[in-house]
């Protein structure tokens, strides 16, 4: 049961992360033609400002959750990296319960906003694009960050349980290790070259 719900959030983790990455990549391309344009030929297109603008903010919420589950997202680890085994699960359960709350928070005034958009019927400056399209990634993509919460929550209590090993609670992207794995390599291969040098 455990490793189904933990491939179920790889799974996830992928295809948002996979959204986000084509996300910033139009974006960048968007920026980059958006200079070119204003500064070699001095036409500018507003289009491209607001594209920029809405797909770096819907890559954002959309990654939160995945964030999440590899401990990617900005903290405080003083204490969470003391801590080992069930002690460190115990914490994690605090700080998802903790996401929870706020993330339940946004997806409400989300909601309020989408709903305020669709009354007034709020239209994008240059491309015309309804506002409640381009808000409706805030209550989406923190109903995503209450899931991988609850995830974790799931994955921390078969730790406490001894369903699953604590090994298991470190959970990170294929990216991540593979990344991590290039940075060991550099720094073996570095080390053997000052090695050789002396």
């Amino acid at each position: 049961m455990f490793e189904r719900i933990d491939r179920f959030g790889a799974l996830l983790d992928r295809v948002l992360v996979g959204i986000a990455v084509l996300g910033l990549s139009i974006s960048t391309l968007c920026a980059f033609a958006a200079v070119v344009l204003r500064y070699g030929f001095r036409i500018s297109f507003d289009e491209m400002d607001e594209i920029c603008r809405y797909t770096i903010m819907s890559g954002a919420y959309l990654c939160a959750g995945p964030l999440l589950r590899s401990n990617g997202h900005v903290s405080l680890d003083v204490l969470s990296n003391r801590l080992k085994g069930k002690a460190k699960a115990i914490h994690r359960i605090i700080c998802s319960v903790v996401a929870i709350v706020i993330a339940a928070m946004l997806v409400k005034w989300g909601i309020d906003l989408v709903q305020m958009m669709l009354k007034s019927g709020l239209r994008s400056a240059s491309m015309l694009f309804p506002m409640w399209a381009v808000y409706s990634v805030v209550p989406i993509g923190m109903a995503l960050l209450i899931l991988f919460a609850l995830l974790d929550i799931g994955k921390s209590l078969a730790i406490l349980t001894g369903k699953a090993s604590a090994d298991n609670l470190e959970t990170k992207s294929g990216e991540a290790q593979e990344a991590e794995a290039l940075v060991k390599k550099a720094e073996n291969a570095e080390l053997e070259a000052e090695g050789e040098a002396r």
